[in-house]
C-alpha cells in the first residue's frame, strides 16, 4: 500500500453515508503522504476511530415507537346496568299499580252485584257497608292527597323524584275515580213497587212506587200488564184464558221518602167470587228509571203479583209471583208493544 492509495481510499465515498472533505482530517492526508509503506503504521487508533464513526448506522425515528392508545369501555357498561336496573324497578311498580287497581274494581262491582240483587232489608245492610267503605275510601284519598303533595315537593329535586310523583299522582287521581263510582253506588236512586193493595168496591189495585235510594231520580217509565180471569176449580188458574191489557205510566221524578201510586182498574172484577177464589187478578210489568245521576243508562227491574184464595181467611191476597215466567206470557198475550191499552 503507497502513501497515494492510502489518501484515495480515505476519500472515497460509501453508498448512503455523508461525504468527507479533505479538509476534516488534514493529519491524515498530509501524514501519509512521502510515507514509505514499509514505515506506515498499520491499524492506527485515528484511522480506526475515522473508519467506524463513518459506517455508523443513524438512529431509528422516535415516532415509530409510540404506543397506541387503547379505548376504555367500562363506562359504557355501568350505564348500561344503571339503565337496565331502572327499567326493571319501573316496571314492577306499574305491575302491582294495575293489580291493586283491578281488586278494587272487582271488589266495587261485587258489592254493586249484591245491592241490586237483594231485598230492601237486604239492600239498606249492603248499602250501610259500603258507606263504610266509602267513608274509608274518602279517607285513603285524602291521605292520597297529603301523599301527592308531598310527591309533588319531591319531584323538584331530581328526575327520578319527579317520575315517583307522577306515578303518585296517578294513583290518587285513580283512588279519586273509585270513590266517585262507590258514591255512585251509594247515594243513587233506587226505584221499587212496593206490595200492592186491592179495593174490591172500587174495583182497582193501587201499586206504590218508592224511591229507597239517597237522592232523587230522573224520569222513571212503568208498564203494567194486568189480566183477569174466572176460576172453575180453585185454586187452579188457567192464564191463556184471562183477558190481559197493558198500559205505559211516566214520571218526571221520585223523590225519596215520598211514594207515586198507580192506580190499576179492572171493570170485570166480581167481590162476590173474588173472595172466594173462582176470580184471579195478575199484575205484573218493568220499571225503568233514572238513578239521579247525568249521562248514566236507565236502571230497569220487574214486578209481579198475583191474588191468592186464603180458605182459613175467607178472602184473597195480593202476594208476589215468579216475573220471570209469568210476564213473558202476559207480554204474547196482551201483544207488547203494540195493542197499549189508552185512558
Amino acid at each position: 500500500m503507497t502513501g497515494v492509495d492510502t489518501a484515495e481510499d480515505t476519500n472515497q465515498q460509501t453508498p448512503g453515508e455523508p461525504a468527507t472533505s479533505p479538509t476534516e482530517h488534514p493529519a491524515i492526508q498530509i501524514g501519509d503522504q512521502g510515507i514509505p509503506d514499509e514505515l506506515k503504521p498499520h491499524g492506527s487508533l485515528e484511522s480506526d476511530k475515522l473508519e467506524s464513526s463513518v459506517r455508523q448506522t443513524p438512529p431509528p425515528h422516535p415516532a415509530s415507537h409510540q404506543p397506541r392508545a387503547t379505548p376504555k369501555r367500562g363506562g359504557i357498561k355501568i350505564a348500561s346496568f344503571i339503565l337496565n336496573c331502572l327499567g326493571f324497578v319501573v316496571l314492577c311498580i306499574y305491575t302491582l299499580y294495575t293489580r291493586a287497581q283491578w281488586l278494587q274494581i272487582r271488589y266495587t262491582n261485587t258489592l254493586t252485584a249484591r245491592a241490586l240483587d237483594g231485598s230492601d232489608k237486604t239492600l239498606q245492610r249492603t248499602l250501610d257497608k259500603m258507606q263504610g267503605q266509602i267513608d274509608a275510601t274518602n279517607r285513603l284519598y285524602t291521605e292520597a292527597q297529603k301523599l301527592t303533595a308531598q310527591a309533588l315537593v319531591m319531584a323538584t329535586n331530581s328526575g327520578v323524584q319527579s317520575s315517583a310523583s307522577k306515578r303518585a299522582s296517578r294513583a290518587a287521581e285513580s283512588a279519586a275515580n273509585t270513590a266517585v263510582e262507590t258514591l255512585h253506588v251509594t247515594e243513587r236512586a233506587y226505584i221499587a213497587i212496593d206490595e200492592p193493595t186491592i179495593d174490591v168496591q172500587q174495583k182497582v189495585v193501587t201499586l206504590p212506587i218508592f224511591n229507597v235510594g239517597h237522592i232523587a231520580s230522573g224520569e222513571v217509565q212503568v208498564v203494567v200488564h194486568q189480566a183477569i180471569t174466572n176460576v172453575t176449580n180453585p185454586p187452579s188458574v188457567s192464564l191463556p184464558n184471562a183477558i190481559v191489557i197493558w198500559q205505559k205510566h211516566h214520571f218526571d221524578s221520585a223523590i225519596p221518602g215520598k211514594h207515586l201510586s198507580i192506580l190499576v182498574p179492572f171493570a170485570t172484577m166480581r167481590p162476590e167470587i173474588l173472595n172466594n177464589g173462582h176470580q184471579a187478578i195478575y199484575v205484573a210489568g218493568t220499571v225503568a228509571a233514572n238513578d239521579g245521576f247525568p249521562d248514566t243508562p236507565p236502571q230497569t227491574g220487574t214486578f209481579c203479583f198475583m191474588t191468592k184464595f186464603i180458605p182459613i181467611l175467607g178472602h184473597v191476597e195480593l202476594s208476589p209471583c215468579d216475573a220471570a215466567s209469568l210476564l213473558p206470557l202476559m207480554e204474547a198475550i196482551d201483544g207488547y208493544p203494540n195493542n197499549e191499552m189508552k185512558q
